[in-house]
């Protein structure tokens, strides 16, 4: 393919990606598992054997939160490579949703999981001290994130839903 990929091109890759999703079959199975080396057993011998690929099931949970969250990465990237080029950058930028849960975690009180300080994207916000984390993020290009994050955390009556 010499010409860049149209939107027709995207959607059809797309819709092949869907095609491999678990079906009810293999979702009463997960449901069953009674352990995570018995699930990744079960998405490894189905059509979603490529979501687990790489997943260290014999180790601590944090390799494996660290593996998904790679894989989820490569997995959008991907994604946005069949798009357009003017739609790639806005594709891509879906990736930080995976960081959000770790942006409200650092900036609480909370003790930072292993994963989050060996992670690649986000060790470098992983200080030891909250204001040092506060600041690291805020100098990054998780600030707007962390901004509001912080807002929510602080403010509790500009949560919605609350008066």
């Amino acid at each position: 393919m010499t010409a860049e990929p149209t939107a027709d091109y995207g959607y059809a890759r797309l819709s092949a990606r869907l095609s491999a999703r678990p079906d009810e079959r293999v979702w009463r199975l997960l449901r069953s598992a009674r352990s995570l080396r018995a699930a990744v057993d079960v998405l490894r011998s189905s059509a979603a054997a490529a979501y687990v690929a790489g997943a260290p099931v014999g180790g601590a949970i944090d390799a494996v939160e660290s593996a998904l969250r790679q894989h989820l990465r490569l997995r959008i990237r991907e994604t946005a490579s069949w798009a357009p080029p003017q739609w790639r950058p806005a594709l891509r930028f879906t990736e930080v949703l995976l960081d959000l849960p770790a942006v409200q975690h650092l900036l609480s009180h909370a003790a930072l999981p292993d994963w989050l300080r060996d992670d690649a994207r986000l060790s470098q916000y992983a200080a030891a001290d909250l204001p040092s984390r506060r600041g690291r993020l805020a100098a990054g290009p998780l600030a707007p994130f962390a901004a509001t994050a912080d807002a929510l955390l602080h403010e509790p009556q500009a949560r919605p839903g609350r008066q």
